[in-house]
């Protein structure tokens, strides 16, 4: 187990990623500050048959120019990430599973992302991103699937995303999500609740 916790990573604008998880069984990133690299802050790039999980609680991935929390295996079975209590902002992408990956999202800020908010794209059809009670405003796309992801929301805003809130086929709602003045709302499978 790997635990990083209270640490600022300043990319200063050359560095190419903030964290990068390539092998391991569990990374926990806790209270921390990435920002400032010309690719992702987290890398999670595993190619690895055995089970990992990555947690991150209460930090800021900001101004990075790929993707601020990335994650894929190439191979089965899929890295599981839990992102909560964090904000995302100023990244192209917000969060990305690709992959083998499967991320769940809870109370979560992700805003100005200059391509997607969310985005669920991969070959393998196990590309799942799972989000709840967040902020998902002024992006140019709020959510986006692509390949074999999937997005599942609830009780989440979609708000000022300049382009379309929801984008692609595979992107599943209860129905509880709050979604306005979006440049489009785009279309959402829905799902019932129990």
């Amino acid at each position: 187990m790997v635990i990083l916790r209270n640490l600022r990573f300043n990319g200063i604008g050359t560095g190419i990623n903030g964290i990068r998880f390539l092998s391991g069984k569990d990374l926990n990133i806790e209270n921390c500050y990435v920002f400032g690299f010309t690719t992702n802050g987290v890398d999670v790039a595993l190619n690895q048959g055995n089970p990992a999980s990555v947690h991150i609680l209460n930090s800021v991935f900001k101004g990075n120019g790929g993707v601020g929390i990335r994650a894929t295996n190439a191979v089965i079975p899929a890295v599981q990430v839990s992102v909560s209590e964090t904000a995302v902002i100023l990244d192209t992408t917000g969060i990305q599973a690709t992959g083998h990956s499967h991320i769940t999202v809870t109370n979560e800020v992700i805003q100005n992302a200059s391509s997607s908010g969310l985005e669920a794209d991969s070959t393998t059809g196990d590309a799942i991103i799972t989000i709840d009670r967040s902020d998902i405003s002024s992006n140019v796309n709020g959510a986006t699937t692509g390949g074999g992801g999937f997005i599942i929301t609830a009780d989440t805003k979609y708000a000022f995303n300049s382009g379309t809130a929801f984008s692609g086929g595979s992107i599943f709602s209860f129905g509880t999500n709050r979604v306005h003045n979006n440049g489009s709302v785009g279309t959402t499978n829905p799902l019932t609740q129990q």
